[in-house]
């Protein structure tokens, strides 16, 4: 087959094959004679390649069978209907960066990653026409095939125009310039063998043709010989092959991985780099969308680092701009809400559950993608406390929880009415290391639930935050566990405090005990003695010398008398002493009995 002459071009359009000595171009259908199409028209073509852009990126993360895919789909067609109503038929010129209608420019490249004129214009599309009648798979078969010849590999066996030729869609017209042959020579390598011949090389050299720059075939000649264009047996390039050392094949290695990246990362890059550049708001929503199920794959599979990838740059993106693009941030707010939901993150349970915290590192990222949820994630977060087995991994999601709450109480605190005792007592551990008036409203709360552990964790709490019995929790003296009885008199025996004092003089005054065993109320006086100061010494006296005869004949007396007794020993005061002494001098048994067994019993300080 005799090959075209390199300073000419191939027409090619869906309908005739031109031979390469036509160089016109052939005229459009609808093409007019109108200059300055109306403002309408202009929004219209516009609201369409937004419409085809945002559809050929979808095209090149999914499949045309996707639900994102076919929505942008009808949103195409919808625009292409609107157009012509204005108009029978849509022809748009396609420039290196740019794509314009009548002459004005309608799409400008964005100069990146770009799905629409670059395609186009790479494979000689000079113009493209969309005809009155077009169809939903007309359309569908361009924008697969946008998305196939979008970027040239050496597996690629076609190219955008020679599928459209064979494909011969009645709606949508097209011309386009074959201009290979002026930009690079085609360099047969058929008749070059690896034998060391002369006369081999001869042939070969002989069988390339070189393009002068005026564009004329020139044969080849010792005055423009190309080293490029030599025999790979060449005496003149000839050089022995040299091994690779190991360090080179271990960087070479390196290179082969490089390329077998991670397919998710390929299109996170992808949607953020169009993320950041994108204008209109309805495609803004699309690309979320898609990270909300990139999301979702990543969490699913433990991909952490990803996942702060797509936080981090979110992040970013908020309140940057916002006076052009007023629609991004509540976008990017219903994003984090939506991936901190706790239908959402109900994926991590399965993948938690044998999750290998063994890695600090990965424990350390897994936290921070946490960090970066919503505070309402703490409703998911929660219940996995009491599902994961590691110690490790489960300090990492009691410290986020914590995190989040100072956010937000609110979630933490709808946790802690759940039937989940032993979660339960997990959570009240972090509300102990929140600080203000609500944690500390929690914590009083949890104080009176039903559950003995739970109660003993809120009280453990509350003693860590206050440093000592506080009056809003004195009614745990009287809980219904002796456990928890003994732990608040152990307190307030364990030093002189005032802030101890009032509320007990204030306990053991009303005489009205709930829990009314005798040791009970002992130990309760003997804590006066051992916190108290000689503020509770009229009470502990008057207590003492009350008289009642009924007592004659009970030999062991009031426990409130014992234990007034008592608490006098315990105050080591001069006053107190002399209250005993005299006592023990009294005409009545029980009270002189309580107080030589007070000063028995009485341990050196």
């Amino acid at each position: 087959m005799e090959l075209p002459q390199l300073d000419e071009k191939i027409i090619v359009t869906n309908q005739i094959v031109q031979s390469p000595a036509v160089k016109t171009s052939l005229v459009s259908s609808t093409e007019t004679t109108l200059d300055n199409p109306p403002n309408e028209v202009l929004r219209a073509v516009r609201g369409f390649l937004a419409a085809f852009s945002k559809a050929a990126k979808s095209f090149s993360l999914y499949p045309a069978t996707h639900v994102i895919s076919e929505n942008l789909l009808s949103g195409l067609v919808t625009s292409l209907t609107n157009f012509f109503q204005l108009c029978p038929g849509l022809k748009l010129a396609i420039d290196k960066d740019r794509i314009s209608y009548k002459e004005i420019d309608v799409y400008q490249s964005n100069g990146r990653e770009d799905f629409l004129v670059a395609p186009l214009f790479r494979d000689g599309i000079i113009w493209i026409e969309f005809r009155k009648g077009i169809t939903a798979p007309e359309l569908s078969f361009l924008l697969d095939k946008l998305n196939e010849y979008r970027t040239i590999s050496d597996e690629s066996e076609g190219d955008l125009v020679t599928a459209l030729w064979q494909k011969n869609l009645p709606h949508i017209h097209y011309e386009a310039a074959d201009v290979f042959w002026e930009t690079q020579p085609r360099l047969d390598f058929s008749h070059f063998d690896v034998s060391d011949s002369s006369k081999e090389q001869q042939q070969g050299l002989s069988s390339l043709r070189h393009v002068s720059a005026d564009g004329e075939q020139q044969s080849g000649s010792e005055e423009t010989k190309d080293p490029s264009t030599l025999s790979i047996i060449s005496k003149d390039v000839k050089r022995s092959l040299i091994p690779l050392t190991p360090g080179e094949k271990k960087q070479l290695q390196n290179l082969i991985k490089e390329e077998h990246r991670n397919r998710s990362e390929d299109i996170l890059d992808l949607l953020l780099i169009i993320l950041e550049d994108e204008v209109e708001e309805e495609e803004f929503k699309s690309i979320l969308e898609l990270l909300v199920k990139e999301f979702e794959y990543i969490l699913r599979h433990g991909e952490f680092r990803l996942a702060i990838k797509i936080l981090n740059h979110l992040r970013k993106l908020s309140g940057n701009d916002a006076a052009n693009k007023t629609w991004r941030d509540p976008l990017i707010d219903q994003y984090f809400e939506r991936v901190s939901d706790a239908e959402f993150l109900e994926i991590l349970e399965s993948y938690l559950a044998e999750f290998k915290s063994d890695d600090a590192t990965r424990l350390k990222v897994f936290r921070q993608v946490l960090l970066m949820l919503r505070p309402k994630a703490v409703l998911t977060l929660g219940p996995l406390l009491t599902e994961v087995s590691s110690a490790a991994l489960r300090l990492r999601l009691m410290e986020a929880i914590g995190i989040l709450s100072k956010q937000d109480l609110k979630p933490l605190g709808q946790l802690l009415k759940a039937p989940d005792e032993q979660m339960v007592k997990r959570l009240v551990t972090i509300v102990g290391h929140l600080d203000g008036k609500d944690p500390q409203r929690l914590l009083l709360d949890m104080a009176r639930h039903h559950s003995l552990d739970v109660r003993k964790e809120a009280l453990k709490q509350l003693l860590n935050r206050n440093g000592c019995v506080q009056r809003s929790f004195f009614f745990l003296l009287e809980d219904s566990s002796n456990v928890i009885r003994r732990e608040i008199l152990h307190r307030l025996a364990s030093e002189r405090n005032p802030r101890s004092e009032d509320p007990l003089l204030e306990y053991l005054g009303q005489k009205e005990f709930n829990v009314s065993t005798n040791d009970h109320i002992l130990a309760c006086y003997e804590a006066l003695g051992k916190c108290g100061s000689t503020r509770s010494i009229p009470l502990l006296k008057a207590t003492l010398e009350e008289r009642s005869w009924l007592e004659i004949f009970n030999f062991g007396g009031s426990p409130h008398r014992r234990g007034a007794a008592l608490a006098l020993a315990a105050l080591n005061n001069p006053e107190a002493d002399k209250i005993l002494m005299q006592a023990t001098r009294s005409f009545f048994p029980p009270i002189k009995r309580a107080a030589s067994l007070a000063i028995s019993g009485r341990r050196p300080e």
